[in-house]
Order: C-alpha cells, then sequence, then structure tokens
C-alpha cells in the first residue's frame, strides 16, 4: 500500500546556513555529517491537523510517533512507540532488516512477510515506487529520510534535491534553534510542492523538521498542516537491542504486508484476527450504493440513478495522491475494455478545482469520465477513508466489492481481480 500522505519522500530534504557559508557549503555540511556517520537513531514524530479540509472527516487521526535506527549498509530497524498504534485504521507495522533479511510485521494483527535485503539502503530507500515491493517502511514517515542520509548514494541523491533551497532564516532559541530553508516547487520527485526544512542551528546539522508547504487555494487542503520531527538524534556504531522482531508460533505469513494491512485488497486470507480498519462512514459491501448526481470536468452530469441496470465502477481519486496516479491507467485500461459489455466507469475526483484537473488530465492523455466532488460530500457518504478507494456496483444499485489502495508490484494481480469481479457481475 502507498496511501496518498508522501511525508516520509519529504523528508529527504534539507539545507541551513552557518554564519556566512552559502546555500552550497551548507548542504555539504549536512552530506558530510550524515556520510560521517556508522549508523543512527532517531524518534520520527508525525503531527498532522486537518483544518478544514473536506478530508477531515474521511481521514482519522494521522499523528503518531515511530522509533528507528540505521547503521550501513543495510541494517535497520522502526517500530511504533506505542504497540497498536495505527494511521486511518492501519496498524503501524514494525521492520528489522538484518543484513540477509527484511521481515515486516503487524504484531497486533498476528501477521509477518519476509523480504531479501539488499546490499545497500540506496536500493531500498526511495521516494517513488522502489526496488522493493513489499516496503512496509513507507507506512512509517521519516523512515525514508534516514535511509536516504544513510544510503551509499546519498550525497548525488539528496545533494540534487538540496541544491535550490532557499534560506529563510533562524526560528527558536537556544537548543531549540534552528535554520529554516524552503525547497524549489520543481524538486525532483516533488513538483509543484515547496517544503520548509529545519536544520539544528547548534551542534552537529541534524534535520529536525521537515514541513510541506500546502497551496492556500487548493480546497483538498484548506487550513492543513503538516510536520514531520525528528528528535533524540544519536550517532550509534552498532545495531542495538531494541526493535529486533521475534516472530511468533502463531502469526501468519503472508506475501505482502501492505496488502494484508488494506484489508486485502487481492483477497488475502488475513487468519482469525483480522486487521482493525476504521469503521467506514458508509455503506460496504453488499449495501446499496448512495445515489447522487455530480457535474463532470467536460461539463455534463454524472447520475448514477441513470445508470440503473448497468455495472459501474467508481473511483475516488486526486491529482496529488501518487498511488491514484500510479493506479488510473490500470483500472481504467481494465473498464475500457469492458465498456461495450455495460460497464459504467467514472473517476470521481475529490475537492480541486476543475481547471487542475482539466489541465492534469490534458497533460497525462486520460479521456475517463470525471465528475468533480468539489466538497468531499460523495465520498462521505461512500466511507471514503483513504485513496485510491475503488468501487464496483452491480445492475441493482448494490456496492458489491470495494478496493483500497493501489500495489504497482502487483498490477496484473489486481487486473485479473477487477476482470474475473465484472465477468460475474455481468453475468448476474
Amino acid at each position: 500500500m502507498k496511501m496518498c500522505m508522501g511525508i516520509a519522500a519529504l523528508a529527504v530534504c534539507a539545507g541551513a546556513c552557518w554564519g556566512q557559508d552559502s546555500a552550497g557549503q551548507v548542504i555539504e555540511r549536512v552530506l558530510a555529517h550524515y556520510e560521517g556517520l556508522k549508523g543512527a537513531s532517531v524518534t520520527m514524530s508525525l503531527e498532522i491537523d486537518m483544518g478544514d479540509s473536506p478530508m477531515a472527516g474521511m481521514m482519522g487521526d494521522l499523528s503518531q510517533k515511530n522509533m528507528g535506527y540505521a547503521v550501513k549498509p543495510n541494517l535497520f530497524a522502526f517500530w511504533p512507540e506505542k504497540e497498536g498504534g495505527a494511521m486511518m485504521g492501519v496498524p503501524t507495522p514494525s521492520i528489522w532488516g538484518d543484513g540477509a533479511q527484511i521481515v515486516s510485521a503487524m504484531p497486533s494483527a498476528g501477521v509477518y512477510s519476509v523480504d531479501e535485503s539488499p546490499a545497500d539502503f540506496s536500493e531500498i530507500a526511495s521516494t517513488g515506487e522502489g526496488m522493493v515491493a513489499n516496503a512496509a517502511w513507507q507506512m512509517i514517515p521519516g523512515a525514508d529520510m534516514l535511509l536516504q542520509f544513510m544510503a551509499g548514494n546519498a550525497k548525488e541523491k539528496v545533494g540534487e534535491m538540496l541544491g535550490k533551497a532557499e534560506f529563510l532564516g533562524a526560528q527558536g532559541e537556544g537548543a531549540e534553534k534552528t535554520l529554516v530553508f524552503l525547497t524549489s516547487n520543481d524538486t525532483p520527485d516533488m513538483e509543484g510542492m515547496r517544503v520548509e526544512i529545519h536544520i539544528a542551528a547548534e551542534g552537529d546539522p541534524w534535520v529536525m523538521a521537515v514541513e510541506p508547504q500546502f497551496e492556500e487555494d487548493d480546497p483538498m487542503m484548506a487550513g492543513m498542516t503538516a510536520v514531520m520531527r525528528f528528535a533524540d538524534w544519536k550517532p550509534i556504531d552498532a545495531t542495538p537491542d531494541a526493535g529486533k522482531i521475534e516472530i511468533a508460533e502463531d502469526w501468519e505469513k503472508v506475501d505482502n504486508l501492505l496488502m494484508a494491512a488494506m484489508g486485502g485488497m487481492s483477497g488475502m486470507d488475513m487468519g482469525d484476527e483480522p486487521v482493525e480498519m476504521e469503521e467506514p462512514a458508509g455503506p460496504g459491501e453488499g449495501a446499496p450504493a448512495p445515489d447522487f448526481s455530480l457535474a463532470t470536468l467536460g461539463g455534463d452530469t454524472f447520475s448514477l440513478a441513470d445508470h440503473r441496470g448497468k455495472v459501474v465502477a467508481l473511483d475516488f481519486w486526486a491529482t496529488w495522491c501518487g498511488p491514484c496516479v500510479r493506479g488510473l491507467p490500470t483500472v481504467s485500461a481494465v473498464m475500457k475494455e469492458y465498456e461495450a459489455k455495460g460497464v459504467v466507469f467514472a473517476a470521481v475526483n475529490l475537492a480541486e478545482e476543475s481547471e487542475h484537473v482539466a489541465g492534469f488530465m490534458k497533460d497525462k492523455g486520460w479521456a475517463f469520465t470525471v465528475p468533480l466532488d468539489g466538497d468531499g460530500e460523495i465520498a462521505a457518504q461512500f466511507g471514503v477513508t483513504g485513496i485510491p478507494h475503488s468501487v464496483l456496483i452491480d445492475k441493482k444499485g448494490v456496492i458489491r466489492h470495494v478496493h483500497i489502495g493501489f500495489d504497482p508490484s502487483a498490477v496484473d494481480e489486481y487486473t485479473s481481480q477487477l476482470k474475473s469481479e465484472l465477468e460475474a457481475l455481468l453475468a448476474e
């Protein structure tokens, strides 16, 4: 799963200004500091206030605190401060890499997965899809930052992200004083987003906080603030005892913990004790789909009632949501294949300006129907708690299948599943 919060990816950008140093010299200080470490441990706290965003009622409490360490070239661990911690109702995983394998586990759900460990952090730390498909640490805000800075290619990869940072000045006093930089909006992997980076002003140049700057005119992000804080940085030379995962006999091994965390997007059996998700705000599988009418991007009206007697597929999405953007081509291609058989597809956009969505669609070369859910009301009626969120509705208007999230490593399986579900619904 790669839900659309991108905080971990944002945390790899930094900059500062000591004395009269240039931005370039400051970047060298930061990179040289992390390059000179054998390892480091840190506490990572994500603080989010949804403000007036339409997503406030869908996302639940996103704040959390996690612990972690990384020792070069490939030893690391991440775990929640409190066992059973969760984001959007999904238990926070614990991760442990011993150099030979990576164990990802959700003790509260009794599930775990095992992957072969790459030789260096540069092969697993990624702001994109990453090399390791089961990248459960991407569910831990701040984890990618630590892995990026401890990777063998940190100077090359991180340096290109810091090159255009603008120095904003100092904040705070004494030990709390930080030097603040603002990244460019054309930073690789973060186009269109600017991020404030806070660096310790005294002592070692540790990254202390990362704060994305949301667009004020974006109704989806109205009043929303998010800060990723890093505290208790400590240089370490060897892995501590903390963070090691002992697999219990009654835990179930799964192929992909991310898929399991989302409640089995591929019909995965979660054992006797399934992962507990937040109670949906709307109907689930087997319940009548809420009727609605929305203006579309093309100026028409999409009404669910108009398509009674046909199979309808809805995909709730937004342009800022990476998994949505990666998943929509797969979903829309399947739906296009079944269009002549009576399947109606609509990608419901959440709370974005029509001009922005239109430009985005043009750039992508997409041409499917896009109803505009300007205030997020329809998404709330369908119980959307995270996007992408896809719904298959049968000919009688009943919700039959719900899929949350998108795993780029399981495209073939997901495609096959969607086709199987559509075939069954069309045959009824």
